[in-house]
């Protein structure tokens, strides 16, 4: 087959997809290698995670490589050696041949998609050959060189014919990559991380885990690149003889060799700026001997990279504890404990706790007679921050809330949540049912100080807003729900990466209806208004239970009044000026942003929430939040034909409250619930917001017809700015740095009015 076609690409820049010019604004430049020096490249591409094609440097001319690396004079040298061979990126690579029977091979073969040689032992096999190239300066940083030969592979020499290649692919644990091409010509293509290739089929395993399957990189080139539109074709460009590609962290990119004879070398490696990446992909990967030894190595000889090992080991528990309720249980680590959510075999600490469970609630589960057996019926359904599992037979869903994940507080935040929701006709069946809830005491100890001196906090607050009267809780008392399950659905981050147009055009009606009536949510009648006059109440159904078997050192009502101030988020004007004052520290220290936007942080958040958004203003209050409708928390069906239907919402562990009712200044803003949505559920496409912005506005009640937004997608610059800044009010850094991944170059903007625009659109 004549590839001529597929190599007739200028090998200058070739700008983004359409869909993603608004977004990012960015085009793969080609780049004169002699005068970029290492900073500008951390500065300009590194940090912005942002892929380009270096040309006219001398780094590949000076190399012996690139006048003795030919596979004649190598058949020559190494004819006998045997190197690792495949065929496509995923699929096996451990056939061995004689490099001289593969040359024979890559002169003679006729295959639609031939083997390649791409093997990562070359400089072990020919050491020399390490002394035939050198790294670029630009690329010199590899923190992974810390661990010596006890790192991960991270070197091949690569080898094809015509028509072979990569497949759709991103490179392993968070790693860069740079591709130096001796001789032949390379066409990539590639799609930044948020935006799964076409063609590719994107699903779980049955142990959880992804998997991925991408046609072969002509057959995709053949079959479904002449069928794109233009809004979904991927970046594209031909490498030559000489050129360096660098391809960042989480890009998904595909290579098709066009020559009879393609050599290079390629190296991944690590930097400052994928570092988290990289360490968060070792510790998910339960590495956890590699990743200390990475740290201790690493940190001997840049300790100013602490915080980051810090974050990542503060996000994924993996530090050793003197946490006494996590050593009670026999765990050593955050880690090891939170890892125990999804194992009930025996020695488990949740086996005894889920036996009591159903021995408390025998109504809804029976009698208990075989202990094992009955566990059996018991499937672990927790990937998030407590356990939660499956009964079989019942089709019930076991929540217990653990300390270290907001505790209480989420408890009965979710707890009230649904005596609300399920109160209400139009909020009762987005929601699983709640058939119980209670406490589970261990050895009926359950002890609340008030006493400044004597309180002792836990790891992370329960106590979401810190008051003198703060209480410890020793043992944890494991509160827990039990609800119905939600069956045989899935998350819209299950199949966000397989989406079509069609398919958001069914889902975003659904999620702005949803979130309107959430936010619409109201004490309509005056017999409801006297029957919740006092909602909290309510904290007495939800506590009473576990609390009528407890010593207590003080009353009940005591006890009441100071959770409903300390579990409650009721006080979302509060959360926001404490979350203002801390701000300016937290970017300061995560170092996202680049300094000149920095240096106008200041001036750019509000002094107050007064001057960012009116409380009063009923036309936008909303007297309930969410808090987190990311796309873990939003359940639906999926079709024969793939098409997703959205059906409900879960997890109200972070909603905000108004109470109590009536009180102007406890009126919340429903852009709040806007952030979570945008960034995680939308995955920052501004048209897919303006579409949900419209639709949203249709089914909002507001008081004042004459400033209604009849399903308006404009949106103002005060309403842009609102929700910019609340991105920035966020605690986690996570949110700034997905946004970072997804949309590259946005905090790099000269204001914060331009990354308004690249996130929200044109005002």
């Amino acid at each position: 087959m004549d590839l001529t076609q597929f190599g007739s690409l200028h090998p200058n820049a070739v700008e983004f997809p359409n869909e993603y010019n608004d977004n990012f604004g960015y085009t793969l430049q080609t780049v004169n290698g002699e005068n970029l020096s290492p900073s500008e490249f951390r500065k300009k591409y590194d940090e912005e995670f942002l892929p380009f094609m270096i040309n006219g440097s001398n780094w590949i001319e000076n190399w012996t490589a690139s006048k003795e690396w030919s596979v004649e004079n190598m058949a020559d040298k190494y004819g006998d050696l045997k190197f690792n061979i495949g065929n496509e990126y995923g699929h096996p690579r451990n056939v061995n041949m004689d490099f001289r029977d593969y040359v024979d091979y890559m002169k003679n073969q006729r295959d639609e998609a031939p083997l390649y040689i791409f093997d990562g032992n070359f400089g072990e096999k020919c050491p020399e050959l390490l002394n035939d190239y050198f790294v670029p300066s630009i690329f010199e940083e590899d923190y992974f060189s810390v661990l010596g030969s006890q790192r991960p592979p991270f070197r091949w020499i690569v080898i094809g014919p015509e028509r072979s290649g990569a497949s759709w692919h991103i490179d392993p644990m968070g790693t860069s990559a740079w591709n130096a091409l001796l001789s032949g010509r390379k066409r990539w293509a590639l799609y930044p991380p948020s935006m799964l290739p076409p063609g590719i089929e994107f699903g779980k395993n049955a142990d959880g885990s992804n998997y991925f399957k991408s046609p072969t990189s002509l057959l995709w080139y053949l079959e479904i690149y002449p069928y794109l539109p233009p809004d979904r074709k991927p970046i594209e460009i031909v490498q030559e003889p000489g050129q360096i590609i660098f391809v960042p962290a989480g890009w998904w990119h595909l290579i098709l060799n066009l020559d009879k004879v393609n050599l290079a070398v390629t190296q991944n490696f690590v930097g400052k700026a994928n570092l988290p990446i990289v360490c968060s992909d070792i510790v998910e990967n339960h590495m956890d001997e590699m990743f200390v030894k990475f740290k201790n190595r690493l940190l001997t000889k840049k300790p100013e990279l602490s915080s980051i090992f810090s974050e990542v080991e503060t996000q994924s528990l993996l530090v050793p504890t003197d946490d006494q309720i996590i050593l009670d249980e026999g765990f050593n680590s955050r880690v090891e404990f939170s890892s125990s959510f999804d194992w009930i075999e025996e020695g488990s600490p949740w086996r005894k706790k889920l036996i009591k469970i159903l021995k408390n609630h025998s109504n809804i589960y029976g009698e208990i007679i075989n202990e094992n057996e009955t566990l059996l019926e018991i499937t672990p359904m927790s990937g998030g921050q407590n356990p939660v599992f499956l009964h079989e037979p019942t089709k019930t869903i076991i929540k217990l809330y653990v300390h270290i994940s907001g505790g209480l507080s989420t408890y009965i935040s979710e707890v009230f949540s649904y005596f609300k929701l399920s109160s209400n006709l139009n909020t009762s069946k987005l929601v699983p049912s709640l058939l119980a809830h209670e406490l589970l005491v261990k050895d009926g100890n359950f002890e609340i100080l008030f006493s400044a001196n004597k309180i002792k906090i836990p790891e992370t607050g329960f106590n979401r807003f810190k008051k003198k009267s703060d209480f410890i809780l020793s043992p944890w008392p494991y509160p827990y729900t039990i609800t119905t399950a939600v069956e045989n659905k899935i998350t819209i981050k299950e199949v966000m990466l397989n989406l079509n147009t069609e398919n958001w055009n069914q889902i975003i009606p659904w999620l702005a209806k949803t979130t309107a009536t959430f936010h619409n949510f109201e004490i309509n009648t005056s017999q409801e208004r006297i029957k919740l006059a006092n909602p909290f109440d309510t904290l007495h159904t939800i506590l009473y239970p576990a609390l009528n078997s407890l010593t207590l050192d003080s009353s009940r009502e005591s006890i009441i009044s100071s959770l409903r101030t300390t579990l409650i988020r009721t006080d979302f004007s509060y959360h926001i000026k404490m979350n203002l004052k801390k701000a300016i520290a937290s970017h300061a220290q995560w170092g996202h942003l680049s300094q000149h936007l920095q240096s106008q942080l200041s001036t750019y958040l509000p002094k107050s929430i007064d001057d960012l958004w009116d409380p009063s203003d009923r036309t936008y209050a909303t007297r309930f939040l969410h808090g987190d409708l990311n796309f873990e928390n939003i359940l639906g069906s999926l079709s024969a034909d793939k098409i997703f239907t959205p059906q409900h919402v879960i997890d109200f562990g972070d909603s905000f409250h108004a109470i109590p009712w009536g009180t102007e200044s406890q009126m919340m803003d429903p852009l709040w619930d806007f952030v979570a949505i945008h960034i995680s559920t939308l995955n920052c496409n501004p048209q897919l917001f303006r579409m949900f912005w419209g639709e949203y506005w249709k089914h909002r009640k507001c008081l004042d017809d004459d400033v209604k937004k009849k399903g308006e997608t404009y949106i103002t610059r005060a309403e842009r700015k609102r929700l910019l800044v609340y991105i920035l009010l966020f605690e986690f850094q996570g949110v700034v740095r997905w946004i970072k991944k997804v949309v590259p170059g946005v905090w790099k903007c000269q204001s914060f009015e331009e990354v308004e625009v690249l996130l929200f659109g044109e005002a």
